[in-house]
C-alpha cells in the first residue's frame, strides 16, 4: 500500500473501526522531545528499515524508462512514472494501493507547483487504473497547512496535531479500499 505521511495514529483509527481488517501500513514518526520516545521510535524506524531493506537489496534496481508513456506533462512526466511503476509493482504482487498526495508545500510558487505535480499524477492514475478497485486516489494537499506552526514544525514535517489530522482524514479512504479488497477476495473464494 502507497500512503505518504501518516502516522500511527491512522493504524489505531482503523483497527477501532473494523479490527477484522488486516491492514498493513508503513509509518513515519516524527522526532519528538522526549529522549525515550525519540530512542523508541528510532529503534523501530531501523527495525523497519531493515525488514524493508532486506526484501529490496534482493532485486535488480529498477529504473525509469519511457517517462513520457505515461501521459503527464513536462517536467512531471519522470515523477509520474516511479509513481505508475510503484502502482504496477504493488499490484503485480497481490496489493491493493492507496496513493494520497500529501499536503501542499507552503508558499505561493512552492504551492502551485506542488498542486501541478499532482494533479499530473491524479490524471494519470485515472488513465491507467480508472475501475480498478485495487487502486484509490486521496488529494490530502489542503487537509493540513504546513505553514500553521500547530500543525507542522519546520513548514514540512507535521506535528503530532498534524498528524492526527492527516490520519483522520485517510481512515475512510482505506477504509473504503479495505472493504473493497474483502468484498473482491469474498467473490474470489465463492
Amino acid at each position: 500500500m502507497i500512503v505518504a505521511g501518516f502516522t500511527t495514529m491512522l493504524t489505531s483509527s482503523v483497527e477501532e473501526r473494523a479490527p477484522s481488517l488486516a491492514v498493513s501500513l508503513k509509518v513515519y514518526v516524527p522526532a519528538v522531545a522526549n529522549d525515550a520516545v525519540v530512542v523508541n521510535a528510532a529503534a523501530a524506524v531501523g527495525q523497519s528499515l531493515e525488514r524493508q531493506l532486506g526484501r529490496v537489496t534482493a532485486e535488480p534496481p529498477h529504473q525509469i524508462v519511457d517517462a513520457a508513456a505515461t501521459g503527464c506533462k513536462y517536467p512531471w512526466q519522470e515523477y509520474c512514472r516511479s509513481i505508475l511503476e510503484a502502482v504496477t509493482y504493488s499490484l503485480a504482487n497481490g496489493k491493493q494501493v492507496l496513493v494520497a498526495t500529501q499536503p501542499y508545500e507552503a508558499g505561493a510558487d512552492l504551492r502551485e507547483r506542488h498542486k501541478e505535480q499532482q494533479s499530473e499524477m491524479a490524471a494519470m492514475l485515472a488513465r491507467r487504473f480508472d475501475g480498478n478497485p485495487r487502486v484509490a486516489y486521496v488529494n490530502l494537499g489542503s487537509v493540513v497547512e504546513v505553514s500553521d506552526p500547530a500543525l507542522s514544525f519546520d513548514r514540512m514535517h507535521l506535528t503530532a496535531a498534524g498528524n492526527a489530522t492527516l490520519a483522520g482524514a485517510l481512515v475512510a479512504p482505506v477504509m473504503r479500499l479495505a472493504s473493497r479488497g474483502a468484498t473482491a477476495a469474498g467473490r474470489a473464494g465463492h
